[in-house]
């Protein structure tokens, strides 16, 4: 999910904000026993060295159990999606705990999810931290972490409010999607009994 250009942008937000960290998790095998782990990680550091930013702000944070995984996110102030395919269950998550996401919408399916769960939560946070160019997207990171800084309680007074709207949203509605999954199977059962090999399923 790592490209140049948004790999630029976090190196942009980082030299504008001092004492900053970026938080990546670590890849999917161990970099401590896998040689191929070890490499991506080992070149992720040389580039951020490279443009100027310390190893030290860069922390690669292990694969843990779901529930340690969310009990951590609150240590973060910010989730910065990626753009060319940004997170999906990863931005769910950071929205579950009330942590904001920052996302740069593109013009595809993969670029806009972060989008789509924004909006499907908050659409006046959405109109906020739902970007559409590069420019905006650091300032509005840049703009955040000044915030956090002029204002100590502001991360906290944003976080009950996502935190609020969030659990009214259907996204985290398990019970409403039980019913609307059970009503579309059904919906699909039929379409296969009328022996029709294609036709959308819509449920409203």
């Amino acid at each position: 999910k790592f490209e140049p250009d948004i790999f630029s942008t976090w190196v942009t937000i980082l030299s504008r904000v001092p004492n900053s960290i970026i938080w990546l998790l670590e890849p999917s095998h161990s970099f401590r026993d896998d040689d191929g782990a070890k490499c991506a990680v080992n070149n992720l550091l040389r580039e951020f060295n490279a443009a100027g930013v310390s190893k030290n702000r860069i922390v690669f944070a292990p694969r843990v159990a779901k529930a340690l995984h969310l009990r951590r996110m609150l240590a973060a102030d910010l989730f910065i999606d990626t753009h060319m395919y940004g997170a999906h269950s990863t931005a769910s998550d950071a929205l579950f705990v009330a942590l904001p996401v920052l996302t740069l919408v593109g013009d595809t399916f993969t670029s806009r999810v972060g989008l789509s769960l924004l909006e499907n939560v908050d659409k006046d946070l959405s109109a906020i931290l739902a970007v559409r160019s590069v420019d905006d997207y650091i300032s509005t990171a840049v703009d955040f972490a000044q915030g956090i800084i002029n204002d100590t309680s502001f991360p906290h007074k944003l976080r009950r409010k996502l935190f609020l709207e969030s659990r009214k949203s259907k996204l985290f509605d398990d019970e409403s999607y039980t019913k609307d999954f059970n009503r579309m199977s059904k919906a699909l059962q039929e379409v296969y009994l009328m022996e029709r090999s294609r036709m959308h399923v819509v449920v409203i």
